[in-house]
């Protein structure tokens, strides 16, 4: 278990883990824990931006700590995963060929339009989080980071995989499907407890947005790749982390 917990930090973040080959009998419980990684990213963002907002740091500043901590936590790998699901989605090829253009080291136009169009909206929406003031918006929006996970992880292990072979493919593979799948619900209970404490509305609210956007993403996914990738994991928890920063920014203006 523990060497699991490693390898889902070593894998998907920059925090210095224990180096070596990870056998399969030592990542199969990797997506199970690899919502961590969402933990440490809100309890290093939310203390982070109330001390700068503290010591009189403008709303725009805080906003750009807001959205570059998570990026710099992580390395910037689902990102990746976001911008090369992109160029394959905006190819308009055959799934084979989209696989092949996901797998291509090179970043094609699209994929950097569509980043410049993520990082828009989601710094955008941090500003209006932070500079409206409402605290428990904040927290939310770094609760946002381990519910996100948790719905990715899921993903992962209940999704078809889209090709026998990668990371994705390899943990998912030797993972113990019904012991990792029992974790994540456990993880997924205690998060929506959580949100749901801080404010029964807007949990219904990212409850019935996560749901349209699994099945948004199951059909995309399966329509496209014949089921899900690593990079396509990538996409979908940028798209889920900036949907719930857009329904935060707006509940506010739109509710009240």
């Amino acid at each position: 278990m523990l060497r699991s917990l490693a390898a889902a930090f070593s894998m998907y973040s920059k925090i210095p883990m224990p180096g070596g080959e990870w056998k399969d009998d030592e990542i199969r419980y990797v997506m199970a824990f690899f919502p961590l990684v969402g933990i440490v990213i809100g309890a290093v963002s939310y203390p982070c931006c109330t001390l700068l907002a503290s010591l009189g740091f403008s709303p725009f500043f805080i906003s750009a700590i807001l959205v570059l901590l998570p990026l710099i936590i992580t390395g910037g790998i689902h990102l990746d995963g976001f911008m090369d699901t992109q160029d394959a989605l905006s190819s308009y090829r055959s799934k084979e060929e989209k696989l092949e253009i996901m797998s291509d080291p090179h970043i094609g136009a699209f994929a950097v339009i569509h980043a410049i169009v993520l990082t828009v909206i989601y710094l955008a929406s941090a500003y209006e989080v932070i500079s409206v003031g409402i605290k428990e918006n904040l927290l939310l929006w770094c609760l946002g980071f381990y519910f996100a996970r948790i719905v990715t992880a899921i993903s992962t292990v209940t999704l078809k995989c889209a090709k026998k072979e990668g990371t994705l493919f390899t943990f998912s593979n030797v993972a113990q499907k019904k012991t990792t799948l029992t974790l994540l619900m456990i993880q997924l209970l205690a998060a929506s407890f959580g949100i749901a404490f801080i404010s029964y509305a807007k949990a219904a609210a990212v409850f019935i947005t996560t749901l349209l956007l699994f099945a948004l993403y199951r059909g995309i996914t399966s329509r496209n790749f014949g089921g899900v990738t690593g990079d396509t994991s990538g996409w979908f928890l940028c798209t889920l982390e900036c949907a719930y920063a857009i329904l935060l920014a707006a509940w506010d203006h739109i509710i009240l």
